[in-house]
């Protein structure tokens, strides 16, 4: 028998509970929260992960946006939907991730999406070139914020590809990557998940709000 979601929770969901858990990183409210979709019917489930602000803005958004890693993957594979443009800039997760520059979590949303799309290269591309308000893709973003880093670092020494399995960049059982991306991720991101902002201010094609 399907377990009944409590009311009160029912009306925390539908209320946003879900973008406050992403905005203060509280991963283990995610996941309780979460677990409390399983009593109800699907289309409903991805109703509530997929809600979005009076701005359009999705909890994988913030999360995305909060460096928050655990509930961004918590979201993802509940089912959001990482092709969802707010109403205003018209990002998506992955402008929200490369502006912030947190390497890490943009390369955690590729392999979600390519987990979403494991056949679809096409899929993958379309929703990584979906650009904003300003015409701006979240692979040009991401290469800038990839720029930005190498300047600061002086070397490319310590670079790993973000299909690198040890970053958990989703590919084939062959081993043919999906999804090709030029995304790279600096070994010293994978100890800082919790979000890096460095160089965001020298990026002008960072701009989220309208």
């Amino acid at each position: 028998m399907t377990p009944q979601v409590p009311q009160d929770i029912k009306k925390a969901l539908d209320a946003g509970a879900l973008h406050v858990a992403s905005k203060v990183k509280d991963a283990p409210q995610m996941n309780l929260l979460l677990s409390h979709l399983q009593g109800l019917d699907t289309k409903e489930q991805k109703r509530i992960v997929n809600l979005t602000n009076p701005k359009g803005e999705t909890a994988l958004m913030w999360a995305a946006m909060h460096g928050d890693a655990k509930s961004a993957d918590a979201l993802s594979n509940a089912g959001a939907d990482l092709g969802v443009q707010s109403k205003g800039a018209k990002q998506t997760a992955f402008h929200w991730a490369a502006s912030s520059g947190n390497l890490h979590m943009y390369a955690l949303l590729q392999a979600q999406l390519q987990k979403q799309f494991p056949n679809d290269p096409k899929a993958c591309a379309k929703i990584l070139d979906l650009p904003d308000r300003w015409k701006v893709t979240a692979r040009q973003i991401q290469a800038s914020a990839l720029s930005d880093r190498q300047d600061s670092v002086g070397a490319v020494n310590g670079v790993v590809r973000a299909s690198d399995p040890e970053v958990s960049t989703a590919s084939s059982s062959s081993g043919k990557r999906l999804c090709p991306e030029d995304v790279r991720l600096d070994l010293s991101q994978k100890s800082n998940s919790s979000g890096d902002s460095e160089g965001s201010g020298k990026r002008a094609l960072l701009k989220r709000k309208p």
